[in-house]
Parts: C-alpha cells; structure tokens; sequence
C-alpha cells in the first residue's frame, strides 16, 4: 500500500495512486480512520489539509517515534489505537463520513493552541 518516509522532521507517503508530504511542525491533529475495511493514519496540517498513510504501509512502523515525539504526546493513547482493530461505529467521538464507509476515530493527539498575551 506505498511506503513511508521520515526525514528531518518530515513524513512522505508515497502511493500507487495517492502521496504527499507533512512537515511534524506543521501537524496540528491526528486519528486514526477504517476505511474500506483497513486503517489509516490521518494527518491534518495547521492549513488544514489531511493526508492519509496505510497503516500497513512499508515503513509505517517509524511513524510511531515521529508521532511519540510531538509535544504533549500520550504514548499510551498511540498504543492503544493501534492495538485496538475495531469496525467501524457511531461513538460518540467518532466522525462518519458520509457516503464512503469510513469512521474516523477520537482524536490520538492535537496540538495546543498559543494564547497571545498582551
């Protein structure tokens, strides 16, 4: 399903049909979604595009010290989604999205926003 690369503090996909690239500093969320009956890692930058990994994806496994890296990162919260293959259902924390059969999980991990003070 592609393979993975991380590279100073950046992660490529590159796929058969589909690819692209985020910079860590720029990632402000991620989850986990089941789509068609597989996983994947959906990472959305501050600009507000996502991008979709495989979790089976060659290389995926170095995403987890990428990811174990951010700030304010709850290892236990990572494992924990990737130990859990759940199908998909309407919890209440979960996302639907409509039309394609895909569930994106709670959110794994977000970036806290900066309060400007004056």
């Amino acid at each position: 399903p592609g393979i993975v690369e991380v590279d100073e503090g950046q992660v490529g996909y590159l796929g058969p049909a589909d690819g692209g690239f985020v910079s860590l500093q720029d990632l402000v969320e991620l989850r986990l979604i089941h789509l068609r009956g597989q996983r994947f890692w959906r990472m959305k930058q501050a600009d507000g595009q996502v991008l979709l990994i495989p979790v089976a994806a060659q290389g995926a496994e170095r995403l987890f010290d990428a990811f174990a890296a951010l700030p304010g990162m709850d290892t236990q919260a990572l494992v924990a989604a990737l130990e859990t293959p759940r199908a998909p259902s309407s919890g209440a924390q979960d996302i639907a999205l409509a039309g394609d059969g895909a569930q994106i999980g709670p959110v794994i991990w977000r970036r806290a926003t900066r309060v400007a003070l004056s």
